[in-house]
């Protein structure tokens, strides 16, 4: 075993981490490598390959039930999942969209000129909950909007301008935005960092649909994740004139 630098790049909703790390080489099999993202983040590697015709992305010890990705072209995708080749640089982009937690484990992405596995890299993929502390109720709990108007969440979870903040429903089944920077718009949602290290979220142009349970959240890199419940019901404004 000798010891080499590789480059690992993470992606979330809005940034791009990139940082150095130690990983452990085997001469005799191929280079094993580590990453770590959060549960609604889109992940992507790079992958230093030889050229080959067959291009492959699979999980565990690749049998044809775990074969996620397969292609003789230099692009291919598969649900959340695209495949792409650099051939100028010999590169095998990998992208996974919306991680779960069910994308945790290790995984394979190779090149070859049949169907053996020819050149290959290992790596585990470890998922990270998107609220992995206990979760807190916000004062108010409840919020009553009108249809077509807009609501105001001040979360009070205290958060450092480099932390991630975000926004999900449904106990974070479904993720709506996340943001490194001060302040964000993404459609009908806005996340805005306040001066005293807590966060305001704010969803415009309410429908009937957006009425249920959400989370607010901080992903933290060192530390553990922490969320906010609160809930929004939206009703219709009927003005009655009376003569």
């Amino acid at each position: 075993m000798i010891s080499v630098t590789g480059r690992i790049k993470l992606v979330s909703h809005t940034t791009t981490l990139l940082f150095l790390v130690s990983v452990l080489f085997d001469e005799t099999k191929a280079g094993r490598y580590f990453y770590i993202a959060m549960e609604g983040d889109e992940f992507t590697a790079d992958f230093q390959l030889p050229s080959g015709v067959r291009k492959y992305f699979c999980k565990g010890n690749c049998s044809e039930d775990e074969m996620i990705v397969e292609t003789y072209g230099n692009r291919a995708n598969s649900d959340r999942y695209t495949v792409e080749y650099d051939a100028t640089d010999r590169v095998v982009l990998l992208t996974i969209k919306g991680l779960i937690r069910a994308d945790e484990g290790w995984y394979r992405v190779g090149v070859s000129d049949s169907s053996s596995h020819g050149s290959y890299r290992i790596f585990r993929l470890i998922v990270k909950d998107l609220c992995d502390e206990d979760v807190e109720f916000g004062q108010p709990r409840l919020y009553n909007a009108n249809e077509g108007g807009k609501v105001t969440i001040s979360c009070s979870l205290f958060s450092f301008p480099q932390d991630r903040r975000f926004l999900c429903r449904d106990g974070c089944n479904k993720f709506l935005m996340g943001t490194n920077d001060p302040r964000e718009i993404r459609n009908r949602y806005e996340i805005k960092h306040q001066s005293d290290g807590f966060f305001n979220v704010t969803i415009t142009s309410l429908r009937e649909a957006d009425s249920g349970w959400y989370r607010c959240g901080v992903a933290r890199e060192e530390t553990k994740n922490s969320c906010q419940d609160f809930e929004i019901r939206v009703t219709d404004f009927i003005l009655l004139f009376f003569n």
